[in-house]
This record gives C-alpha cells, structure tokens and sequence, in this order.
C-alpha cells in the first residue's frame, strides 16, 4: 500500500521516519506530499496513494473531502486521515 502525508511546509516532517521504524520492510511506502496548493494535494492522494495524513494547513479544508465524515470530523470540520 502506498501512504503519505500533506500539508505545508513539511520537509522536516519526521512521519516517513516514524512510519519506516514503526512498519519496518513491510513493502509499503509513506512518501511526503509538500505543495502549498491543497487542490493539487488531494489529486496525488487520489491518484497515487491509498490513504494519507493531513497536517497544517489542510485539516479543515481535507474535512470536506471526508464522505461520510466521522462524528468528530462533523463537530471539528477538521480531519487528519483521508482514505479510499
């Protein structure tokens, strides 16, 4: 499976680290995804990628993309995971 993270600036993101440590060789990827355009974000993530994280500054606008959003991304239109 192919995973990410959006959002930017995120260069200095420690997540593919994190993910690298926590899943080992497992064959998937966490790749970052730096763009200050949210449109061309979520485009990628379609595209190319199974499910990604959402940091700063997209949360909210990423939660309008969550169909059907959980309780708690409805209360906080705000959203940190977006998934196939």
């Amino acid at each position: 499976m192919k995973f990410g993270l959006i959002g930017y600036p995120i260069s200095h993101s420690q997540s593919p680290a994190l993910f690298k440590t926590a899943f080992g060789e497992c064959g998937d990827s966490y790749d970052l995804i730096e763009t200050p355009s949210f449109d061309e974000a979520y485009r990628t993530f379609l595209r190319e990628y199974d499910a990604v994280n959402v940091t700063m500054p997209f949360k909210e606008t990423a939660s309008t993309k969550a169909i059907p959003a959980d309780r708690i991304t409805s209360i906080l239109k705000a959203t940190n995971l977006l998934k196939k």
